[in-house]
């Protein structure tokens, strides 16, 4: 990993249009990549497909000889993320974030920015987002699934209020 360029080290596994697709082929698509991913990570061609059942594989022994390990993370844009990991959280719901308990409206209001705004006090863990914050996706179910590894659009993560800041520097 180190002293590489990071666009050396990273692989894009499909690109696709979410609007002319079914949820079932994001699913199957995505079901499949957690597939290949888990036997990267156990070093073994499994013996099973993505749905359980018997796979006669014409490969054995190790996947990529004394190699281990694989870092991933997921991104895209919200329609994507909304899609492959069935949040129920979204931008028009009353609950909007999947990293924190901001809100549309209340205490809890997202529009609410700065250090001190009170939404910044209450972050999503793993655990909550993979039993309240999603429903059932391939994605949690790579090991060592973490909510740390879905990466959204930047503007998602920062302050709106930081624009005019980095904007008036950048003139």
């Amino acid at each position: 990993m180190g002293g590489k360029s990071p666009w050396d080290q990273r692989f894009l596994v499909y690109v696709m249009d979410v609007n002319h697709s079914l949820p079932e082929t994001i699913e199957t698509l995505d079901a499949w990549v957690v597939y290949g991913l888990v036997e990267l990570q156990t070093g073994q061609f499994m013996t099973v497909d993505v749905y359980g059942q018997p796979c006669e594989r014409k490969f054995s022994g190790p996947v990529c000889g004394p190699y281990r390990g694989v870092l991933y993370a997921l991104k895209g844009d919200q329609k994507f993320l909304q899609k492959a990991l069935k949040l129920t959280t979204s931008w028009t719901s009353e609950k909007c974030c999947m990293y924190c308990g901001a809100t549309a409206s209340g205490q809890l209001v997202y529009s609410a920015f700065g250090e001190g705004a009170p939404h910044r006090s209450t972050p999503q863990t793993t655990l909550g987002f993979i039993t309240d914050g999603c429903l059932p996706n391939p994605w949690v179910r790579v090991p060592g699934f973490d909510l740390s590894m879905v990466l959204t659009d930047w503007l998602h993560l920062v302050d709106l209020a930081i624009t005019p800041e980095a904007s008036a520097s950048a003139a």
